[in-house]
């Protein structure tokens, strides 16, 4: 069967399916529920895994917050082979081995960096 210009083809279509079906994020070992990004009325930013491919990266966190046009990354957090948390923000850069105290460094790197 040939496909029709701008059609979706079936693995895209079930890899599509299938991630709606999953979390946006899962908080890593050791953290019970993401830090806050603080309140906003526009429920406009939060925490996501994400996407590499087909899949969802489970060893990255994002920070985001969506904008008028696309959302942007605030901050990250990567689970290195080592076992430790790179945290990082533009130029800013740490390691740390506590999980809770890496997402709360991620956090207020993050709420610094918010468009009000």
């Amino acid at each position: 069967m040939r496909m029709i210009p701008g059609m979706h083809s079936r693995h895209a279509t079930k890899a599509a399916l299938r991630r709606s079906q999953e979390p946006r994020v899962i908080p890593p070992a050791g953290l019970a529920e993401m830090p806050s990004l603080g309140h906003s009325i526009f429920n406009d930013r939060g925490w996501r895994n994400p996407l590499r491919g087909d899949y969802f990266d489970r060893s990255l966190w994002e920070a985001y917050q969506v904008g008028p046009e696309s959302a942007r990354v605030l901050a990250g957090v990567q689970l290195a082979a080592d076992g430790m948390f790179e945290v990082s923000s533009g130029d800013a850069f740490a390691k740390v081995a506590d999980p809770q105290a890496a997402f709360e460094l991620a956090a207020g790197w993050a709420i610094v960096k918010l468009v009000p």
